[in-house]
């Protein structure tokens, strides 16, 4: 991966751990934004830096923050175009199964939520 989606994916963490009225948090705010705007704009960017969150922290609490955000945001956004990948990944990886799992219904087309829901069946977070 590149060195930007790396980037992106630490700052991404850093601000999911700091204290909302933190400088940490401030400093790190702009790959919260920048994320954001990836899963609208370029789905297949947004989906390597999941890649590259998940590669790097793979606890239940970021693993719950990237299910109700990039990662639900993105099949929002663009589910027909990245959900084989999202689904592959998921077969072959415990971590994309449990975030699919994490995944709310929102706005996902309904034939989308239809193969998430059985995602809702494993093993829950742990965030205590």
């Amino acid at each position: 991966m590149s060195k930007e989606k790396i980037d992106v994916a630490r700052s991404w963490i850093d601000f999911h751990y700091s204290s909302p009225s933190s400088k940490k948090y401030e400093d790190n705010f702009w790959a919260f934004d920048f994320l954001s705007d990836s899963c609208e704009e370029d789905p297949d960017y947004c989906l390597g830096v999941i890649e590259e969150i998940v590669g790097l922290d793979s606890s239940d609490f970021i693993l719950a923050n990237v299910a109700a955000g990039p990662l639900e945001d993105l099949i929002v956004s663009h589910g027909d175009d990245v959900f084989d990948k999202i689904e592959v990944a998921a077969r072959d990886s415990p971590k994309y199964r449990k975030m699919l799992g994490g995944v709310w219904e929102n706005n996902i087309p309904d034939k989308l939520w239809e193969k998430i829901k059985k995602y809702h069946q494993m093993e829950p977070f742990k965030l205590l």
